[in-house]
C-alpha cells in the first residue's frame, strides 16, 4: 500500500544504516527477509474512573474521578533497505517525553545466522510482561517503575541464531547524580559515562517461547536477571515471569575503603488470556512486587521497607502527597478486548486494583496498607 514511499524512505535512511530485527515484542531485534515498507498508526482512547483510595488518610477523604481522554497516538515505520538490512521507528504523538522518537534503530544480516542492529531499542529488561507493553497494554506491575535502565535507550547490539536468537546489548551505564542527597541516587558506584552489557536469550520450541536476561550495571556492582516464558497454545495465550535486581549501594567504613550494601528487588508477574474469535478475548493478570533490604540504617534509608508519601499537604483537606512506590506493591488485572467491530477497532473494558504497604507514621513500625481501584473503557485502533 505505501510502496510509494520506499525510495524516498531509503534515501533518507540509507547513509545511516539502520533497520530492525523484533523479537516478537515492540522496539526489540527479529529476522524477515522480505523487502517491505509498512507505514502504520495506534490509537488508544478511554475513559478512566478512578477512586483514588491510595490518597485516603485521617482528615481527608479524596474525590472520585472519571476522565475521558487520548492516552496513545503512536505513528509506526519499518521495512526494508535491501535483503539484509532492516529498519524500525515509532513516533509517540500523543504525549512525548524528551523526543517524540520511542524507538528507531536498524539491523544489518551477515548471513542467515549473525547479524547487528544499532539505534535506539528497547533494553532488554522486565521478562516478557514489559518486552509486549504497548499502546494495547491495560495493566502493569510495579516492578516496571523500579526497573535499572530506560525502556529504550541507545544500544549496539550482536545476535546470532542459536536455538532461537541469542543478542548482546552494549547500552550507556547508569550514572550516579553527584548532586543529589538520595542515597538511592548518589550513594552508587557509577560517577562516569562509558557502556555496560546486557546477554538476552529468546528461545522457540513450537508453541513456547522462553526468555533469559542477564544485565549488569553501575560497575558491574550491580546486575539483574529475568527468566520468563510465553506460551501460545490454540486460543489460550500465558506469559510467566521472574524478575531478581540486586543492587548494590555505597557504605562508607570509617578508616577502610567503602562498601557493599545490596537490596534485592524481586518481582513475579502472570498474565493470561483467552480469544474468541470475532467475538473478546478476556484476560487476568497478577504482578507483586518486593524490595528486600540488608540494612536499612546502614545506607540512611530509614523505614524504607515501606513505600512512602512525600510532599505533606499544607492543609489535610488538600489531599496532595506524592506516592512512591519504590519497595512494594500488588497489582491485579482482568477485562477483555471485544472483536466484534474487527481485528483493528476493538473495545475494551478493564478492572484493576493495586496496593501496597505504606509508612503511616514516622516509626516504622506504624504502617498501613492502601489500595486504590480503577476502571478502563475504552477503544484500541489500529490501521
Amino acid at each position: 500500500m505505501f510502496r510509494g514511499f520506499k525510495g524516498i524512505i531509503s534515501w533518507l535512511i540509507a547513509g545511516t544504516s539502520v533497520g530492525p530485527i523484533v523479537y516478537g515484542a515492540e522496539g526489540s531485534p527479529v529476522w524477515s527477509a522480505a523487502a517491505t515498507t509498512h507505514l502504520r498508526g495506534e490509537f488508544r482512547s478511554e475513559f478512566i474512573y478512578d477512586d483514588h483510595g491510595v490518597a485516603k488518610h485521617t482528615g481527608y477523604k479524596p474525590t472520585k474521578s472519571t476522565t475521558l481522554g487520548v492516552t496513545h497516538v503512536n505513528l509506526l515505520l519499518d521495512g526494508d533497505l535491501n535483503a539484509d538490512t532492516e529498519y524500525a521507528f515509532r513516533f509517540n504523538l500523543w504525549n512525548p517525553t524528551s523526543t517524540p522518537l520511542d524507538y528507531g534503530y536498524g539491523t544489518h544480516w551477515f548471513n542467515k545466522t549473525l547479524g547487528f542492529s544499532i539505534g535506539k531499542e528497547r533494553i532488554m529488561q522486565g521478562g516478557w510482561d514489559h518486552q509486549d507493553q504497548g499502546y494495547q497494554t491495560h495493566v502493569e506491575g510495579f516492578y516496571a517503575q523500579n526497573l535499572a535502565m530506560k525502556d529504550f535507550d541507545g544500544v549496539l547490539a550482536l545476535h546470532l541464531k542459536a536455538a532461537g536468537l541469542l543478542s548482546l546489548q552494549v547500552v550507556n551505564d547508569v550514572k550516579a547524580d553527584k548532586t543529589s542527597s538520595n542515597p538511592d541516587v548518589s550513594g552508587r558506584w557509577n560517577k562516569d559515562t562509558h557502556p555496560t552489557i546486557i546477554l538476552g536469550w529468546l528461545g522457540e520450541f513450537g508453541p513456547i517461547r522462553p526468555l533469559l536476561d542477564v544485565g549488569s550495571y553501575d560497575n558491574n556492582k550491580s546486575r539483574w536477571i529475568d527468566v520468563g516464558i510465553k506460551a501460545q497454545l490454540n486460543s489460550l495465550r500465558v506469559t510467566l515471569d521472574y524478575h531478581n535486581d540486586s543492587v548494590a549501594y555505597r557504605v562508607p567504613v570509617a578508616g577502610a575503603p567503602d562498601q557493599n550494601e545490596t537490596n534485592t528487588k524481586i518481582a513475579y508477574t502472570a498474565n493470561a488470556s483467552f480469544e474468541v474469535p470475532n467475538l473478546l478475548t478476556p484476560w487476568l493478570y497478577y504482578s507483586n512486587y518486593e524490595q528486600k533490604q540488608a540494612s536499612d540504617a546502614s545506607i540512611g534509608l530509614s523505614g524504607h521497607k515501606y513505600n512512602t508519601a512525600t510532599a505533606v499537604p499544607v492543609t489535610a483537606a488538600e489531599g496532595g502527597y506524592t506516592y512512591t512506590w519504590d519497595n512494594n506493591g500488588t497489582t491485579w488485572g482482568l477485562g477483555a478486548d471485544f472483536g466484534f467491530f474487527g481485528k483493528n477497532w476493538n473495545p475494551f473494558l478493564a478492572f484493576v486494583r493495586q496496593s501496597g504497604r505504606f509508612l503511616k507514621g514516622t516509626s516504622a513500625a506504624d504502617t498501613e496498607t492502601r489500595s486504590e481501584n480503577l476502571v478502563k473503557l475504552g477503544i484500541l485502533g489500529r490501521i
